[in-house]
């Protein structure tokens, strides 16, 4: 293989890739990029076996065709430094030369042959998501995802897709957001529902260029394809069960509450400065026109802070870790977000004006200790 190829394209080409890359793996060649040159395509493939990408990078001269496996955090490196001009590589023999003005490097690679192979995207298939929408579902959910991957389901995010409608919802067990989208063209009658990692959802947006409109999905038996300008991501389907996030959210609230989000997130941010010390906790005392937020911790200190309300219902105190709320409260949109609530223990919802729904459970006093 000989290629050359500007170094600042070949650089973010390998950031894009290198996001799926492992720095440690029980198989040792799954931290490599594949290089591909074959006919007018220069690709640049990385898998964990769990998410897999090829990108497609352009403006580059084959001079000759071929495959190359070289490791991933070294290349990128290297070609990092170079990428204010052209970039020469020769590659032959498992080893690759590396060519720039006043620059030469060799690493020592391996043959691709025994590569996971990481299918491209079918040509003219695949339903069309609105970029922006897609990114906006994904930031606004995939927070409250489960971060270990040892608790099955809940570490993935949730995708449905039925008629014109998508929703993508995740959970970590103790909260769920869960954000809902409107599709100008939609899917085939049915519904398509995949259990996917977040990681891979990531990938996909990272894919997407300026200026780019819609991202293709196609959704097979094992697996979710996803086109995102010149990147094609491949994500297997999480095994396990999703919970039956319907059935969380609570039928009936007993007590509702309209507050200001920027600045209930600026009240929960001051209450959490001793909370974050201490107990994790912060306790809510909603009034009919206002909310204390307070915090005390033994041997530390104390603080409260207010803000008016609009509320119907009796009052109620009720114990929050500040974190997941301000989670929630960076993501929201609109000026309002609407609390509903029945007493200290039960699960409490949070609505925004762009339709993103977050179910949040409380502290107990013995949690809160």
């Amino acid at each position: 293989m000989k290629i050359t190829v500007h170094g600042g394209e070949f650089s973010n080409a390998l950031g894009i890739v290198g996001g799926v890359v492992p720095t440690r793996a029980a198989r040792p060649i799954l931290q490599n990029v594949c290089l591909s040159a074959r006919g007018k395509d220069f690709e640049i493939l990385g898998t964990d076996m769990e998410v897999g990408v090829r990108h497609r990078v352009e403006e580059v001269e084959i001079a000759e065709e071929g495959e190359i496996l070289l490791p991933a955090a070294r290349l990128s490196a290297i070609i990092r430094e170079l990428a204010g001009g052209q970039v020469e590589i020769s590659c032959s023999e498992g080893r690759a030369e590396i060519r720039a003005p006043g620059c030469y490097f060799k690493l020592v690679g391996e043959e691709a042959t025994d590569f996971p192979v990481i299918p491209a995207f079918p040509k003219g298939s695949g339903l069309e998501i609105p970029a922006e929408l897609l990114s906006s579902l994904v930031r606004r959910t995939m927070f409250a995802a489960a971060a270990e991957e040892s608790r099955y389901a809940i570490h993935g995010v949730l995708m449905e897709l039925q008629q014109k409608e998508i929703r993508i919802v995740a959970t970590d067990g103790k909260r769920l957001a869960w954000a809902t989208g409107k599709l100008e063209k939609g899917g085939k009658k049915g519904k398509e529902t995949a259990l996917l990692p977040g990681r891979g959802l990531s990938q996909v947006l990272k894919g997407v260029e300026p200026g780019e409109e819609t991202v293709r999905m196609v959704f097979e038996d094992k697996r979710v394809l996803a086109q995102a300008g010149r990147s094609t991501v491949v994500a297997s389907k999480i095994e396990g069960t999703f919970p039956n996030y319907e059935e969380v959210v609570p039928s009936k609230c007993l007590v509702k509450v309209e507050v200001d989000r920027d600045e209930f997130a600026a009240c929960v941010r001051r209450g959490a400065l001793l909370a974050s010390e201490g107990s994790h906790a912060v306790a809510i005392e909603f009034g009919p026109e206002r909310l204390k937020l307070g915090a005390k911790v033994s041997n530390v200190g104390e603080g409260e802070v207010e803000m008016p309300i609009r509320m119907d219902g009796e009052p109620l105190e009720v114990h929050f870790n500040p974190k997941y709320l301000l989670d929630y409260l960076k993501v929201a949109q609109g000026e309002k977000v609407r609390i509903e609530m029945s007493d200290p223990r039960s699960a409490v919802v949070l609505r925004d004006e762009g339709g993103l729904l977050y179910v949040l459970m409380p502290i107990t006093l013995e949690g809160a200790s």
